[in-house]
């Protein structure tokens, strides 16, 4: 049996409601009120904020270099450079007591892309405990706003199979580069942390190493590996970008083709 739709009585049906000519002009008006107004608050705010960080900006600047650069340092709230290589010193031998300390400080002059660089270069050697003259050099980068101190909780353990170099990348803990790199973190400082890391090694007469990178460090040693073959007998790298995650199978694959065409991995 089939029951078929009653039709609904015409009072009853729904009607369209019907805007008049005037409420919509007034819903355009309102529209256009509101997308034209935001687009001027932008406006607005990017215009009158930007100005305001510059301003903001320089008052910082003029503030640290007042309170760091002052011979008098009326405002006492910032550490001189002697203060935080002496606070280094601390953390290295707290971490690890059993290590004997060499500060190395060499002036390096390297070549970046028609410009002479000079490097006063910073690096902490740490001998083997046992025999340090038939011990391989282990080198150690660190990554990016951090310094060769980052790395004093495992020194001692390291120690125990390595001579250890810890080197300060320029512009970061006590090397400082002349004049100063634009960029310290793009693919052009890259390039130029390379030629330094060579030139070091060179300098220090450490024609091959193990080298450790962490971070923006990591990322480093990965392209040095790949350019200067014959610095380097093994790389361990922690925590580096440009790896994939090795969290699965897929990931693991990822960062093996990397390793391969980096030229880390040579065999298959």
């Amino acid at each position: 049996m089939c029951v078929g739709r009653r039709a609904m009585p015409s009072q009853y049906q729904m009607q369209p409601p019907r805007q008049s000519n005037a409420d919509l002009a007034a819903s355009l008006v309102a529209a256009f009120t509101f997308w034209f107004g935001a687009l001027f608050l932008c406006i607005v705010k990017y215009v009158l904020v930007f100005p305001l960080l510059v301003i903001s900006g320089a008052c910082v600047d003029a503030f640290l270099y007042v309170c760091c650069s002052s011979t008098t340092r009326p405002l006492r709230f910032f550490p001189t450079t002697q203060q935080l290589e002496q606070l280094e010193d601390e953390i290295i031998a707290r971490d690890s007591p059993g290590v004997t300390v060499e500060h190395t400080n060499v002036m390096l002059e390297v070549v970046h892309q028609g410009c002479r660089y000079q490097v006063a270069t910073h690096a902490i050697r740490i001998p083997r405990k046992t025999d340090p003259d038939s011990a391989e050099v282990l080198l150690i980068i660190h990554g990016t706003a951090a310094s060769s101190t980052c790395f004093s909780e495992i020194l001692d353990g390291l120690s125990n199979s390595y001579n250890i170099v810890l080197l300060d990348l320029p512009g970061y803990g006590r090397t400082k580069v002349m004049p100063p790199l634009r960029d310290p973190c793009n693919h052009s400082a890259v390039d130029f942390n390379l030629l330094f890391i060579d030139t070091f090694m060179e300098s220090c007469g450490c024609p091959r190493a193990r080298v450790l990178g962490h971070s923006w460090g990591a990322y480093n040693c990965i392209y040095f590996a790949h350019r200067y073959t014959h610095r380097v007998s093994e790389l361990i790298v922690m925590d580096s970008p440009g790896i994939a995650p090795t969290l699965s199978n897929y990931g693991a694959y990822l960062a093996f083709v990397f390793k391969y065409v980096a030229g880390i991995i040579t065999t298959v």
